[in-house]
């Protein structure tokens, strides 16, 4: 009973999954195919990229240099006591933030997009993590902000891009084009030889004849339509 049960039903399965899987696996190589072909920097990325590292770098000078006033905990006659004072920078920070930004501008040199673009991210995690004064405190979500929005900018849109347009490319979509002309000439058809065309050509061959009736004299034009006066009760 097994073995009739699996009788025609489960090799047709059987088949669109072994079908299936082929195709997944010539969509996974194309993809491999085409990040690999995209796997480089092209104008101006490595420039862009050039200027966020310089920015990294003047704020993470900025917070090496930079000095700010808040209260410190001073113990007095036993009790301890808020007073204001000048707070010391933060060095140890500010140099962790030098460093990777000058190693993420040196991953340009290799042009390779994704090792650039993750090393950005990194970078603009120590970023948001490096103190600043008072006064520029609302900077630390921007220095984030602006190596993440760069990499995200190269890998998720530029990089996508290319990738589209080399699969297109290389392997444009099977039927694209036949399909395509067949809807256009079923557009066309449809426009040129519907049914307001045969309307037009039987009403076009209804005055020629009515014309024809009028110079042979025996055209009788319809009466006018009269309503009836109303019976008498």
């Amino acid at each position: 009973m097994s073995l009739l049960r699996r009788g025609p039903a489960s090799s047709e399965a059987e088949r669109e999954r072994k079908q299936k899987a082929e195709l997944r696996a010539v969509r996974l190589e194309r993809t491999r195919e085409a990040r690999a072909a995209t796997r480089m920097m092209v104008a101006p990325e490595h420039k862009y990229g050039i200027y966020v590292s310089i920015v990294l770098v003047l704020v993470a000078v900025y917070s090496f240099l930079s000095t700010d006033v808040g209260q410190v905990n001073e113990p007095v006659h036993g009790k301890a006591h808020y007073v204001q004072a000048t707070l010391p920078p933060h060095p140890a920070q500010a140099i962790v933030l030098l460093i990777f930004a000058l190693a993420a501008a040196a991953t340009i040199y290799w042009r390779r997009r994704l090792v650039s673009g993750l090393s950005y991210i990194v970078t603009g995690f120590f970023a948001i993590q490096t103190p600043l004064p008072k006064a520029a405190s609302d900077l630390a979500y921007f220095l984030f902000l602006v190596p993440a929005g760069y990499a995200f900018w190269m890998l998720m849109f530029r990089m996508n891009k290319e990738q589209k347009a080399w699969l297109n490319e290389h392997y444009p979509p099977a039927g694209g084009t036949a399909a395509a002309a067949t809807r256009n000439s079923t557009r066309r058809a449809a426009a040129s030889g519907g049914p307001a065309r045969s309307s037009r050509g039987s009403s076009a061959s209804a005055g020629a004849s009515r014309a024809a009736q009028i110079r042979s004299g025996r055209y009788t034009p319809p009466r006018a339509k009269t309503k009836s006066a109303p019976r008498k009760s």
